[in-house]
C-alpha cells in the first residue's frame, strides 16, 4: 500500500508539474494583409459531386464528378478592405490547371499575369488586361476567395482568453449570428468549437495549429437553386478550417485547409412522376504560402521592399 500511495503521488506532483508549466498563447486568427505584400502561393481547389435520384421510388444511377484546379505562382496585393482582407490582388502564375476525371488541361498559360478583384458585382478576373473567356472565369471564380465583410474568423472561431495546447472552445454567439445571417443560415442548432491542437515549426516559426468547425443543420437556399414544383426536404451545410499560424499574430498562416460539406434534397413532381434529388457537394481547398520580400511604408504612404 504504501508503494501504491509513493507511485500515485509522484504521479500527481508530475501531473501538477506539467500542469504549472504549460504555455498558454494569444489566439488570433484574423491576419491583415497591407498593399503590396507578396508571397508565394501553392493553391488547390478539389470539388467532388454527386447527384442521387429516386424516381416512383427507384434509385437512378449516381452521377458523380471530380475536378481539382491548381494554382502555384506568386501574390501580390494591391488594394484591401477597411479589415485588411485582400480586395484586389495579381498572380504571376507559373502553373494553373484544371483536372476533370483524371483528364487535365492548362487554363492559364506560364508567366500569364492575373489580376483579380472583387467588385459590386461580385468576383472580376482580367488575364494579362483583357477578360477572361467565360468558361475559364467560370472556373477560376471557385478558386479564388475575397471579402469585404465586417465579420472576421476572430468574430466567429476566436477566443479572448489565452489558451494552451488541448483546450477547446465554443463559437462566439454574436459573431456566428451575425455571420450566418449575412450567409442565409438558420441559427437553430447551429454549432462548432475550435481546437488549438499543437504547437509546428515551420521554416523555424512556431505556429499554432488550430482546427475549427462550424455545422449548420438549416440551411436557406437561395430561390433559383430549387426547381418549380419542388419543396426543400433538406439543407445542411458544414465546415471544417485547419491551419498553421504564427505565433507573432501578424504573419499569414504557411498552410491553411478549409473542407466543405453540403447536401440539398428536393422533392418535388414531373408530371405524374414522384422525384427525390439529392445533391452532395465537397470542396476541399488547400493554400500554402512562402514569403518573398516585403514593403515598409514610407513617409509619403509609398512602398519600398525589404527582405525578411
Amino acid at each position: 500500500m504504501s508503494h501504491a500511495i509513493a507511485f500515485l503521488g509522484l504521479g500527481l506532483g508530475l501531473v501538477l508539474s506539467g500542469a504549472a508549466t504549460a504555455k498558454d498563447y494569444d489566439i488570433k486568427l484574423h491576419r491583415p494583409v497591407v498593399i503590396g505584400m507578396r508571397y508565394r502561393i501553392n493553391l488547390n481547389l478539389t470539388r467532388q459531386d454527386t447527384s442521387l435520384a429516386k424516381v416512383d421510388g427507384d434509385s437512378q444511377k449516381p452521377e458523380e464528378i471530380t475536378s481539382v484546379i491548381s494554382l502555384i505562382g506568386t501574390v501580390e496585393v494591391l488594394d484591401v478592405s477597411a479589415k485588411g482582407y485582400p480586395v484586389s490582388e495579381e498572380y504571376s502564375v507559373a502553373k494553373c490547371t484544371q483536372t476533370v476525371n483524371k483528364k487535365t488541361v492548362d487554363l492559364v498559360k506560364p508567366g500569364t499575369p492575373l489580376v483579380v478583384r472583387l467588385t459590386p458585382q461580385g468576383m472580376d478576373i482580367d488575364m494579362d488586361g483583357e477578360p477572361l473567356p467565360p468558361e475559364i472565369r467560370t472556373i477560376l471564380g471557385d478558386l479564388f476567395v475575397m471579402t469585404n465583410g465586417e465579420i472576421t474568423e476572430d468574430d466567429v472561431y476566436g477566443t479572448s482568453k489565452t489558451r494552451s495546447v488541448g483546450d477547446t472552445w465554443a463559437l462566439n454567439a454574436e459573431g456566428t449570428d451575425k455571420f450566418a445571417k449575412d450567409s442565409g443560415f438558420a441559427t437553430e442548432g447551429l454549432t462548432g468549437k475550435s481546437l488549438l491542437v499543437g504547437v509546428q515549426k515551420v521554416g523555424g516559426t512556431d505556429c499554432l495549429e488550430i482546427s475549427s468547425t462550424f455545422n449548420v443543420p438549416q440551411v436557406v437556399p437561395p430561390e433559383n437553386s430549387v426547381p418549380p414544383k419542388f419543396k426543400v426536404q433538406k439543407a445542411t451545410f458544414k465546415s471544417t478550417n485547419w491551419g498553421l499560424y504564427p505565433v507573432d499574430n501578424r504573419s499569414l498562416p504557411p498552410q491553411e485547409k478549409t473542407v466543405t460539406d453540403s447536401e440539398l434534397t428536393v422533392v418535388g413532381s414531373n408530371g405524374s412522376q414522384k422525384i427525390v434529388s439529392t445533391t452532395l457537394g465537397k470542396q476541399t481547398r488547400v493554400i500554402i504560402r512562402a514569403p518573398l520580400a516585403q514593403p515598409t511604408a514610407t513617409a509619403r504612404g509609398t512602398t519600398k521592399t525589404t527582405t525578411k
